[in-house]
Formats: structure tokens, sequence, C-alpha cells
């Protein structure tokens, strides 16, 4: 059955509500090539920002397109308040001659400058967890395999971390990492690797534990001398206190603190392998 929710008002106090004091915004199509951006306000165009526009463009799809927030000044231009980037790659498009934009009020330059800001302000990021869980739905090869090599761990990876901060052992909220361990390693091996942090009782499963496994299981120096059975050990008998001895050694030698963190897994486990050898 399809997770589906209602949108439903939260109790809000008439006292907390902004005044709706301005107009109705209207939609209008126009030519994306008659807009206009006030760069006194807006920023200019980086080389990330034309990465993006190119990108845009490669993929368009109406599907995906957000219309742009504009305003019509007292002069009659079109000035885009939010949108420039998904504006300038329509206006590239070859194939695109107009797009909706929704027009607002706002006549002087400071009420747009506001506008922008609250734009850029009021909003709720969407975080690599959504889009991992996004594109698992959507039925992306990459994302399914990501999924298979996290649940054949015993771990998960979770649309959003706890309220309370209380993770469990196995979740999962460094998305990146994971993909990253499946790509560079392969899924077996990132399954592998994963799995130890579980065994070890890792609560959540750091970027920085899912490398530092990696480094100890699968690098070419210190591959082959401890077993991922010794490693889950070593893990759970260090608990979360070492991830502060990790910052202080990457501190002190000036190396990351993941790798920092190998190096404590490395020798704490070469230490018990020793005093089970000798007992």
């Amino acid at each position: 059955m399809a997770a589906l929710r209602r949108i439903e008002p939260l109790n809000v106090a008439e006292a907390d509500c902004g005044f709706v004091d301005t107009p109705m915004p209207v939609f209008e199509l126009v030519d994306p090539r008659d807009l206009w951006v006030d760069e006194s306000y807006q920023r200019g165009l980086s080389e990330r920002s034309f990465s993006l526009i190119r990108r845009i463009v490669r993929i368009f799809d109406w599907r995906r397109f957000k219309p742009p927030v504009v305003t019509r000044t007292p002069e009659g231009h079109l000035h885009v308040i939010d949108g420039q980037h998904t504006a300038i790659s329509a206006a590239s498009h070859p194939k695109v001659r107009l797009i909706p934009v929704m027009i607002v009020e706002a006549a002087d330059m400071a009420s747009r400058a506001q506008a922008f800001i609250g734009h850029n302000k009021d909003r709720v990021a969407v975080t690599p967890m959504q889009i991992f869980h996004a594109s698992l739905a959507a039925g992306d090869q990459e994302a399914v395999v990501v999924s298979r090599t996290v649940a054949r761990a015993g771990a998960r990876i979770l649309r959003c971390p706890p309220r309370n901060g209380a993770y469990e052992v196995g979740d999962i909220v460094s998305v990146r990492a994971v993909q990253s361990a499946v790509s560079s390693l392969n899924p077996a091996k990132a399954r592998v690797v994963l799995e130890t942090l579980v065994k070890g009782g890792c609560a959540p499963l750091s970027a920085d534990a899912i490398k530092a496994c990696s480094l100890v299981l699968y690098d070419p120096h210190y591959a082959g001398e401890t077993t991922p059975e010794d490693l889950a050990r070593t893990v759970e008998r260090l608990g979360p206190d070492v991830d502060e001895q990790a910052r202080r050694e990457a501190k002190q030698n000036k190396i990351p603190a993941w790798r920092a963190l190998g190096l404590i897994y490395y020798r704490a486990a070469a230490s018990g392998r020793r005093l089970r050898a000798a007992a």
C-alpha cells in the first residue's frame, strides 16, 4: 500500500499568523529571454552555476520544472526574484519558447530584495537521505544496489535523523559514505564493512567509521592483517569514545579524522590478536 499522507493544517494561533495583505500571485506564459536579474541583490553566475544550468538543460523535463517567481517593475520589466538558474536553462534550451512564471507584486527594489531573502531563507533543504529514498522509489539502479547492500548487512538508511538523537545499531545517515563504499570497493566488500560495524554495535554508522573500516579491511597497506570478526570485536571494545581520540590524533598528525580512526582500529585489533595469542 502506498505511503500517502493528506495535507492537514497545523494548530496555529491566529496571533502567530502573518497578515495576508499582498495580492495573490498570477501565472503567465512568457519568453524566458524577456526576464531580467537585478545583480544589486542577486548573486552572479559562478562556475557551479554554469554547470548546474548545463545539467538542467541536458535533463530538461516539464515534470521537474518549477516556475520562477518574478515581479513586474514600474518600467514594465519582469525581474526574477527566485529561479534564475531555471530561467536561464529554459532560455538556453532550443526547444523551449515559453515558460510559466509566477508574478508577485514587489514594485520597489527593497521589497524585491526582501522577497529574494525570504525565498532563500524560508525553505527546508532536501537531504541526501531524502534524495536517496526518492531515487529508490524511482527505481534508480544505483540506489537499488546500495539498498540491497545495506539491508544484507543488517543496517538501514534513515529517512531523517531521530528527533531525540537516539540512534539504534545499524542506523545510517551518511548516505554518501555508503554510496562511495559500494562504488569504490564493490557491493560485496561494502556489505562486509557495514556488517562489521553493525556487529561492533555502531549507532549510527558514521561516515568516518565506514571509511576507517574500509581502510583496515581493504587498503593495500593493511588488507589481510585483520579479519572482519577481529575488527568487529575491536570496534565494540573501543566504543563511541574512540571518536574523540581519533579527532585528537587527526589534529596532532594533520590527517583526516577517518584515517586516524582507521589507524586506531588497526593498532587495537593487532593488540587484541596478540593478547588472545598469549592467553
